[in-house]
């Protein structure tokens, strides 16, 4: 085998390799994003932030996790729910655990939104390190509370004074 075979051969099962994620890191992985799901549609901020990595916590303040709930639950709540584009996986090593992105897509009214998260993946557990989300669903206003009419006092009711 020629030099550059050779070359061209380890070259490719080393971005295999990088590009894979253990069984154990994908069913933490997914655990965790459905947590991150149930508490974004619940509109939990707090419960986020709290269990973000540290890598999160550190780059996206407190504040900054209220906003973008706040921004994002009411526009992502007439859309069907995200399913994980199956291999759409990165994986990068580093001594500080494993940093996993997935991708996921859902469906909405103004087309499909796309959802980016990050994990990091340490021991077997995995905890949300980053999150970004696109479409043209975002570009719009969510839709408002209906305004209620004024109601009528009761016909019986006394008459100001």
């Amino acid at each position: 085998m020629g030099t550059f075979k050779a070359v061209a051969v380890i070259a490719s099962i080393a971005v295999g390799v990088a590009a894979c994620a253990s069984p154990e890191d994908m069913g933490a992985i997914e655990s965790t994003a459905d947590e991150f799901y149930t508490r974004l549609a619940a509109g939990d901020a707090k419960a986020i932030h709290e269990t973000a990595a540290e890598a999160y916590r550190q780059t996206t303040s407190f504040e900054q996790s209220e906003r973008l709930v706040a921004f994002f639950k009411p526009r992502l709540e007439s859309c069907e729910a995200p399913i994980r584009i199956k291999n759409n996986v990165t994986t990068n090593y580093s001594t500080a655990g494993n940093f996993i992105t997935v991708v996921y897509q859902r469906q909405c009214p103004l087309g499909p939104v796309t959802e980016t998260l990050t994990f990091q993946v340490k021991d077997n557990v995995a905890t949300l390190a980053g999150f970004n989300i696109s479409g043209d669903q975002l570009m719009t206003e969510p839709p408002s509370a209906p305004e209620t009419a004024p109601t009528s006092p009761p016909a019986d009711a006394n008459p100001p004074i």
